[in-house]
């Protein structure tokens, strides 16, 4: 028991869209996946305060922007990772957001499939994007 009292309900798709772009929910299960490995993707996608993602939960926080702007500013992973452990460490503070889990993202194909590329990252519209170039071979 986490001490969440709620009732479910289910909506069609479209409706759940339409509401979660005007931020009208209390509590909201949903996957979402990551734009990729780079924690700037993710983060920025979901908690810079012009994205839309924070937008539709009211987030907003000038240190996570400024913190986000200056991991990007940076090239090393050495100089980045700190910078990033901060923004992750306010966001869990402050956003309304309770990431769970992260699944990796897996595929299997047959040799007889040509021009499929596997994107590394989560769950995300880029591997879809590749199924325009995969061919079968029936030969």
């Amino acid at each position: 028991d986490i001490g969440i009292n709620c009732e479910l309900e289910l909506f069609d798709w479209p409706t759940v869209v339409e509401r979660y772009a005007q931020g009208d929910f209390h509590f909201r299960i949903h996957g979402l996946g990551t734009g990729g490995v780079d924690p700037d993707t993710t983060l920025t996608q979901y908690f810079d305060s012009s994205a839309a993602a924070a937008t539709n939960i009211a987030f907003a926080d000038d240190e996570v922007d400024r913190l986000l702007a200056e991991g990007r500013s940076l090239v090393t992973q050495e100089e980045r990772k700190p910078i990033y452990d901060q923004a992750q460490a306010r966001i869990a503070e402050l956003s309304p957001y309770n990431l769970l889990t992260y699944r990796v993202q897996a595929e299997v194909t047959l040799s007889n499939v040509l021009g499929y590329n596997h994107f590394t990252g989560g769950l995300g519209f880029q591997s879809a994007r590749t199924l325009e170039q995969t061919k079968v071979d029936c030969e």
